[in-house]
């Protein structure tokens, strides 16, 4: 009865197990399994140069995908054909290879993949991967007042608080120590500019030496301009009351790679008109974001690549806040264009109303050439020299001699004299040019020079240095095109107006810069809508006009030609993300240049172009050089000022992380301070507890340490950068160092996998042989024996 009762779950089980029984089953997905982890880790071929990198696709980066390795390896179609391998194994081992001596080679063999298949499943599954940048120091500059500010020691790093500013002047990673028990270390030691009410030095601040703190003022000496404070008045520091020191730099969260999030905070505005955040960065994390393909709402609020189309391709992902302490809780960011590898820039767009604009390339003999932009009255985006290419717009009224000469207008009240003289001559050039007299007068005056398209608080403006007698002194005057901005200074050492600093309003000036001819080169727009004409005004030559058209060439000098390539006679300019062609991407970049635009709902909408940064920084001073630092504001309906940054998203450590210093492993001849003298490079770390243990640590590419189930490795280095290509600052470098942080759950899974495998391919090859060749040779030894005695 029993065996008639499983017989029909025995025909299941056949049934389902026939499928899964088949060998062939197990070489199908294993080939399966094959292609799609190369396609995940190479893509597919385009080409049958697939020896060429850019022959490969990245499949698993197609819009419909998304996807990074990690992700594709992550993702439900591994974990399948990883389960549909590891139960074909099974079922085959179990079914027809039953667990004998001979066989158990192949028993552990298949059990070695299945642990090792579960230990990668493992790996993927639980995967933690990101970085932090941490610096070698933090200064803290507290006032006499209390108030206190703190900066990263990083080059040229400034910060002020109250009437006080610092300023970093160097920085040196090898400073040795030349007085005290300490004599012949080395240390990390810092300089900061301090500028105080009252007072201007230096004071030098050494990592793991406060004692050696000391000031640097000036001596009087022209011989030696700067002295240790200790020196000219017997104590090391000039006002002890400020207190500045080098602590380390605490990092408590790291940031999780291909993991973006959006940054928020309310700011107000201080009273230098800087923007203070009345809150620290809330996170809202970022989920469903394109990583790889560019996605568009309105092809018009961007710049797109040549050749490329305009089709409009929109998202829609909300970011919903998770804070309380969120500046626009309950209120929903909408994300509804991302550009993976774009850069911001302003371009003309023509107008109804606005300056004109011209493209010009200037082309020499030998072949070389430099493409220009010119805007009338811009030079924020004219990237030609003001004084050698400019443009301008004229109409019927102006007469082009006499605009091309700048303009004096002088007024004296109280003799009724009003007159506007042009400015012909300068003593600058003509040092005997006499003082021209105003008829009826005790005034006289003469124009030592004069400058136009000055670039002053963001603002154009021009001036004249107008000398002036009224017969008894004679004082000189800035003389600008905005009269509120006059000055009265001294000439010749004598204070003017026995150094009262008012303006003498006996006699009242206004410049007034030439219509034309500001420039070497200058393109004259009208007063005919589409004419162009050109100022030619090279030194040595008379100056003369030529008219011009788009497109043809025209000789200035010596077979120097000036082309038009496009004008406007009045234009918009308009900043727009500019999408980077494909072929001039950097992969190696990955999404570094990447933009989206984010939209807050609300009785008046308000969008603004994000783009990424690596880290979101508190502030500029607490930013890592070589790392952005650009958050984005945006004014509310209410008034409300938000910034907004977008970024990675955060993690907590499990332990404080700081920086000790730098290990050096260099080449044979020793670290010389160039890049390619370094073999490997170690960062010296320490990890702080929250009850204040402390740990220290060497880390470096290949020699990563555990804490609490994460491991950190030497990821990036601040290498020396004697040109300040990316500070602005020349650097010795060892400033910061950047710690990758990851977990590794499961590699001793697959590591044991691996080695049952091992075990039973030696069992499987070496062993079971010998077991089979001794059995032979018993069997024949028996044989033999049965021969003997049946003889």
């Amino acid at each position: 009865m029993l065996q008639k009762s499983t017989q029909p779950i025995r025909g299941l089980l056949q049934v389902l197990l026939a499928p899964l029984s088949k060998v062939w089953l197990g070489i199908g997905l294993l080939s399966i399994l094959f292609i799609y982890c190369s396609i995940g880790s190479a893509g597919v071929p385009t080409s049958f140069a697939f020896w060429e990198p850019a022959a490969w696709y990245p499949l698993r980066e197609a819009p419909l995908l998304e996807m990074t390795e990690y992700e594709w390896f992550n993702w439900w179609p591994f974990y399948s054909l990883i389960g549909l391998v590891c139960l074909n194994m099974s079922v085959v081992t179990i079914r027809f290879i039953p667990l004998t001596v001979l066989t158990a080679g192949v028993w552990m063999i298949h059990t070695g993949i299945i642990v090792l298949s579960l230990g990668c499943v493992i790996y993927f599954a639980t995967k933690i991967e990101g970085d932090v940048a941490v610096a070698r120091g933090r200064l803290v500059m507290t006032i006499p007042s209390g108030e206190s500010v703190e900066m990263l020691a990083m080059p040229g790093g400034s910060t002020r608080v109250g009437d006080w500013s610092f300023q970093i002047r160097s920085i040196d990673p090898e400073w040795s120590l030349l007085s005290g028990d300490d004599v012949g270390e080395q240390a990390y030691a810092v300089t900061i500019a301090v500028e105080g009410p009252g007072q201007s030095f230096m004071r030098q601040v050494i990592a793991g030496y406060p004692q050696y703190t000391e000031d640097i003022v000036p001596s009087g000496d022209p011989q030696q301009p700067m002295a240790r404070a200790k020196k000219l008045f017997g104590k090391p520091l000039i006002d002890d009351t400020l207190s500045i020191t080098l602590e380390p730099d605490r990092r408590r969260t790291f940031y999780l790679q291909a993991k973006p999030s959006i940054y928020l905070r309310e700011v107000v505005v201080g009273a230098r008109g800087n923007l203070i955040p009345k809150t620290p960065w809330i996170e809202r994390p970022i989920h469903g974001l394109p990583r790889f393909n560019d996605r568009v709402s309105d092809p018009t609020k961007v710049w797109l690549a040549a050749g490329e189309d305009g089709v409009a391709n929109e998202i829609q992902v909300a970011v919903p806040s998770v804070s309380p302490d969120d500046p626009l809780v309950g209120t929903d960011i909408i994300l509804s264009d991302y550009l993976r590898y774009a850069i911001l820039k302003t371009r003309a767009v023509p107008s109804p109303t606005g300056p004109p604009w011209a493209s010009v390339t200037l082309s020499t003999p030998d072949g070389r050439a430099q493409s220009h932009e010119v805007v009338a009255g811009d030079r924020v985006n004219s990237t030609a020299n003001a004084d050698q290419l400019a443009i301008t717009m004229i109409d019927e009224s102006i007469d082009l001699d006499s605009a091309a000469v700048p303009m004096l207008d002088i007024l004296v009240p109280e003799y009724g004299i009003e007159m506007s003289e042009p400015l012909t001559s300068m003593s600058d050039f003509t040092p005997d040019l006499a003082m021209t007299p105003i008829e009826g007068t005790p005034f006289s005056w003469r124009v030592q020079r004069f400058d136009n398209n000055l670039l002053i608080g963001g603002h154009n403006v021009s001036m004249a240095r107008v000398e002036i007698s009224d017969g008894e002194t004679t004082w000189l005057r800035w003389v600008f095109d905005n009269p509120t901005m006059n000055t009265d200074m001294e000439i010749d050492g004598v204070p003017a107006h026995n150094g009262n600093p008012s303006l003498d309003d006996r006699i009242v000036m206004q410049y007034h810069p030439p219509m034309i001819g500001s420039a070497s080169i200058e393109l004259i727009a009208g007063p005919a809508k589409d004419q162009l004409r050109v100022r030619i005004a090279l030194p040595g030559t008379e100056a003369h006009i030529e008219p011009i058209t788009v497109g043809t060439p025209l000789e200035l000098a010596r077979g120097i030609t000036l082309t038009i390539n496009d004008w406007s006679p009045s234009v918009q300019m308009e900043t727009r993300p500019s999408i980077v062609p494909w072929r001039q991407r950097d992969r190696a970049m990955a999404n570094q240049y990447s933009m989206v635009r984010a939209i807050v709902p609300g009785p008046v909408e308000q969008s603004a172009w994000l783009p990424m940064h690596h880290y979101p920084f508190a502030s500029r001073s607490d930013a890592v050089v070589g790392f952005r630092y650009q958050p984005t504001t945006i004014r509310l309906a209410d008034g409300r000022l938000i910034e907004m940054m977008r970024s990675r998203r955060s993690e907590e450590l499990p332990a404080a992380v700081s920086l000790d210093g730098f290990r050096i492993a260099s080449h044979v001849g020793g670290f010389t301070g160039d890049i390619s003298s370094v073999l490997n490079w170690h960062s010296l770390v320490r990890f702080e507890d929250e009850d204040g243990e402390a740990e220290l640590a060497e880390v470096s590419v290949n020699d990563p340490k555990p804490r609490e189930g994460l491991w950190f490795f030497q990821s990036q280095w601040d290498p020396p950068d004697p040109n300040g290509s990316r500070g602005g600052v020349p650097s010795a470098g060892r400033n910061f160092t950047v710690l990758g942080i990851g977990n590794r759950n499961g590699v001793w899974t697959m590591l044991a996998g691996c080695i049952l495998s091992v075990i039973g391919m030696i069992y499987a090859f070496y062993v079971k042989p010998m077991i089979k060749r001794r059995s032979s040779l018993a069997v024949y030894a028996e044989q033999a024996k049965l021969e003997r005695s049946h003889v």
